[in-house]
C-alpha cells in the first residue's frame, strides 16, 4: 500500500508541471542534456568541499539517506556550448505529507551569468543547505529545483531522499 501511495505522489508531484521538462531521481544524482546545456546535479552533505573542487566531478558521491542533525544540499554542475548564459534557480521542498515550502522564499539564485568556455564544467555559484531537527517527519523528501535560462523555465529537476531515525 506505501509504494502504491508513493507513485501516486510522484505522479501528483510530476504533473503540476509539464511533463517535458521534469526530470525525476531518488538515487541522489540526476543529470539532463539537451542541445545546448548539460547539468549534474548531486544530492550531498559535504557542499563545503564541494566548493572547493576544480573541475573532476566524477568522484562526487552522492546520497539518498540523512540523519536528524545531518546536512543535505544539491550541487550543481554544468557545461554549455553557449558564449554567454544566465541561470538561476528557485527551490522548494515537498515534505513526506506532501506539503511543498519554498526554500528562497520564491526567489531565484544564480547558478551563474557571464561569458563561458565550451565545454568546461561550471558549479553554482549558490547553494542552498537544509538540516533538520527533531521536530521534523521521519520519511520521504523531495527537493525541486526549477531552472530558468534568461528568466524562461528550463528543466524542473525532482531529487528524493530519506531522512531516517539516527542509528545507534
Amino acid at each position: 500500500m506505501k509504494s502504491i501511495l508513493k507513485f501516486i505522489i510522484i505522479m501528483i508531484t510530476i504533473n503540476l508541471y509539464s511533463q517535458e521538462n521534469v526530470s525525476f531521481s531518488n538515487n541522489g544524482f540526476i543529470e539532463f542534456e539537451d542541445n545546448e546545456y548539460k547539468m549534474k546535479i548531486y544530492l550531498v552533505n559535504n557542499i563545503e568541499e564541494l566548493m572547493a573542487f576544480s573541475n573532476d566531478y566524477s568522484t562526487i558521491n552522492s546520497i539518498t539517506e540523512i540523519q536528524i542533525n545531518e546536512p543535505i544540499s544539491f550541487f550543481i554542475v554544468w557545461t554549455t556550448s553557449k558564449d554567454f548564459v544566465k541561470l538561476e534557480y528557485t527551490s522548494k521542498l515537498q515534505e513526506p505529507n506532501g506539503n511543498i515550502d519554498n526554500l528562497n522564499f520564491g526567489k531565484k539564485l544564480e547558478i551563474a551569468e557571464g561569458k563561458t568556455l565550451n565545454n568546461l564544467y561550471y558549479k553554482s555559484s549558490s547553494y542552498v543547505t537544509i538540516i533538520f531537527d527533531d521536530y521534523d517527519d521521519i520519511g520521504e523528501y523531495q527537493f525541486h529545483i526549477e531552472v530558468y535560462c534568461n528568466d524562461k523555465l528550463w528543466q524542473i529537476f525532482i531529487l528524493e531522499f530519506n531522512l531516517k531515525i539516527i542509528d545507534i
